[in-house]
């Protein structure tokens, strides 16, 4: 299991991208990303301590130590990806992320002050 640290998304397996850079023919680049957002900041999820209560995990356990934590932890983790998201779509996040594609492109290092009042 492969954890999304962009999106928050758990998958089995990531997507299989080719990038052809205009070739016809092989060699082809091959990239692997996470299938809901395409990223590639993921990570393979391998667990020897409880994700709630951080006991060592006995053989035979493989996320949680009890059905307690199992539960307490299944909420926390929705409240954290909820918060998550609410920040990835607040109006400075997304101010923020203009900034970098503008500085990214234009080879500048506006700030956010500068950015808003310059360009926007």
């Amino acid at each position: 299991m492969y954890y999304c640290q962009d999106c928050g998304c758990e998958f089995v397996s990531p997507l299989r991208i080719f990038e052809k850079h205009s070739l016809e023919n092989p060699p082809f680049e091959t990239f692997f990303v996470c299938p809901s957002c395409k990223g590639v900041n993921y990570e393979l999820k391998v667990y020897s301590h409880c994700r709630c209560c951080g006991a060592k995990l006995t053989e035979g356990q493989t996320e949680y130590c009890n059905a307690t934590c199992k539960e307490t932890g299944k909420k926390l983790w929705a409240a954290e990806r909820k918060r998550r998201v609410h920040n990835f779509s607040s109006p400075i996040a997304m101010i923020m992320r203009e900034v970098e594609e503008y500085n990214r492109i234009n080879g500048t290092k506006l700030s956010y002050g500068q950015y808003v009042a310059f360009v926007r």
